[in-house]
């Protein structure tokens, strides 16, 4: 009996200590690695994005998709310096087609006048043709990305809105449907 407590001590001191050392001092923060290459690109649109990539404190730079529009390939580390807000939506989500136009509002002002903002929405609709048909029909012009399987069988609850900084870091997220005014000020836009 006396063996079995001193092995149950020592255990938990080693566990301990163990436990202390992993948690000592600040994490070091790294930069996510950027894909320099095609074939770092070609492997980097492969990867199987889920909604932790997405999550507030994890950074868009590391991310590249497909534009379902032009079939350009889109680095999210391109839009270094700018905020980015990623809307994620479905053509049965009908508060996400209802944010449309406050979409392309911020898109018009932000993006295209300000140069500060990013406006990317990405569906999770698994029928590319539906989503073409919803984006020529609302006349959006903000870019839009078809998520990867992996993506669309996350469970993302939508409508679902990221915002990043200027450095990619995603700051804040929402779920629902958000106004114009919403957009602006959860994006900390003037």
């Amino acid at each position: 009996m006396r063996s079995f407590i001193v092995l149950t001590l020592s255990c938990c001191f080693l566990f301990a200590c163990a436990k202390k050392e992993a948690t000592d001092g600040p994490v070091p923060m790294t930069q996510p690695k950027l894909p320099e290459s095609i074939e770092e690109v070609d492997k980097a649109l492969e990867r199987d994005l889920t909604d932790t990539d997405f999550q507030k404190g994890n950074n868009l730079h590391g991310i590249v998709m497909k534009s379902l529009v032009t079939g350009k390939t889109l680095n999210f580390a391109d839009y270094k310096g700018k905020k980015i807000i990623v809307d994620f939506w479905s053509s049965w989500c009908i508060p996400c087609i209802e944010m449309f136009p406050d979409i392309e509002k911020i898109k018009k002002e932000y993006e295209e006048g300000k140069g500060e903002v990013k406006v990317l929405s990405i569906s999770v609709d698994p029928m590319p043709g539906k989503v073409l048909e919803i984006a020529k029909e609302k006349g959006i012009t903000f870019e839009v990305i078809q998520a990867p399987e992996s993506l669309q069988n996350a469970g993302i609850l939508l409508p679902f809105t990221a915002f990043a900084d200027e450095n990619g870091l995603i700051t804040q997220t929402t779920n629902g449907k958000h106004s114009y005014a919403e957009i602006k000020k959860i994006a900390g836009l003037n």
